[in-house]
């Protein structure tokens, strides 16, 4: 495992991600190397699960031991997680059709959850979209979303509305 994982050139979750995340061999589960805070994602993940059971997905931190070429004893962390079938959501968000399909019990869920821990990262790229398809008719039914990034938490900050001259207004975040 561990030479599969520091010999494998690590690739970006997505096109948003910025840590370095290798798939092992049949790509079930993203290994995220060096992550960030993992017991704070931990802690998001398991208060989620009390929320709505699938609204994150489970990780795990794993230690990897293992010997270079010259016997020199190395040292990985990685950030073990399911992979998800599903769309990142800034992509889904840029075809309005599909916001009136957005799952309204995981919505709410997350930004519950998004409310009990000072989420500090909860942009669009951070959800996958997961498509439920009617079984019998093949058809879109909802769009379910999971967090898939919750290292960023517990951040002190205020959310507001600022309005303009214009009358327009905007919410903001200092987090």
């Amino acid at each position: 495992v561990y030479q599969t994982l520091t010999l494998n050139k690590p690739i970006s979750a997505g096109e948003f991600g910025t840590h370095a995340v290798v798939k092992f061999k049949d790509g079930n589960v993203y290994y995220k190397y060096m992550p960030y805070a993992p017991g704070i994602e931990f802690a998001v993940n398991s208060l989620n699960k009390l929320l709505l059971d699938d609204i994150s997905m489970p990780t795990r931190l794993i230690k990897l031991e293992g010997k270079s070429a010259v016997n020199y004893g190395q040292v990985a962390l990685y950030q073990a997680s399911s992979a998800i079938v599903g769309e990142n959501l800034h992509k889904v968000l840029t075809d309005s059709k599909y916001i009136k399909l957005i799952d309204l019990e995981s919505f709410s869920a997350l930004v519950v959850s998004a409310l009990l821990t000072g989420a500090g990262d909860a942009k669009p790229d951070n959800f996958m979209a997961r498509f439920v398809k009617n079984e019998t008719t093949g058809d879109l039914e909802s769009i379910k979303l999971i967090g898939v990034d919750n290292d960023i938490s517990f951040c002190n900050g205020r959310l507001g509305f600022k309005k303009f001259g214009s009358g327009k207004g905007r919410l903001y975040s200092d987090m």
